[in-house]
């Protein structure tokens, strides 16, 4: 099997994507204690760039790589930190943006858990937060899984894409 079938392989395992799905489901409700609903999982030629702030942590597990990216829209980041701290914010200022790398790496590390208990070797990881106006690009071919989510029944606002390099890592 190659590398690219392998990955895409993963995606379609139900218990790999509910790892992600969960963990970002759990992360809101324990840490925000905030309600999330997920939409329709889909796969897709690449990222697309959803909401004005955005974590970013490298996956590699094994000899697969990974970039797990969770987006928000800032109507939806400003009302996790409002709940979380009682603090209203007007703008995607650098409290909120440390906010969305916090909940990035709980959400990595709440899937790694869940998955290493699998077999996978995910790897520790630091996030990296981008807030405004940018585009991503990814380097080598791979697929997307993107998985929507909402707050209380309102429009989608928030989002993770897993993207998959068919790159095999370098010892």
């Amino acid at each position: 099997m190659g590398a690219a079938q392998k990955i895409t392989q993963a995606f379609l395992d139900k218990e790999f994507v509910n790892a992600f799905i969960q963990s970002v489901i759990n992360t809101h409700r324990i840490t925000a204690n905030i309600q999330i609903n997920s939409g329709k999982a889909s796969i897709l030629p690449k990222s697309e760039k959803n909401g004005e702030v955005t974590g970013f942590l490298g996956i590699v597990s094994n000899n697969s790589r990974w970039v797990l990216s969770i987006s928000y829209a800032k109507e939806s980041i400003t009302e996790i930190y409002g709940t979380m701290f009682s603090e209203k914010k007007e703008s995607i200022d650098n409290d909120v943006a440390d906010l969305v790398g916090e909940i990035t790496n709980q959400i990595y590390g709440g899937a790694k858990s869940m998955l290493n208990q699998r077999g996978y070797a995910f790897e520790m990881a630091m996030p990296t937060v981008i807030t405004g106006d940018f585009r991503t690009h990814h380097h080598g071919s791979g697929v997307t899984l993107n998985v929507p989510f909402c707050i209380s029944n309102k429009a989608y606002n928030i989002w993770i894409d897993i993207t998959a390099s068919s790159d095999e890592k370098k010892n």
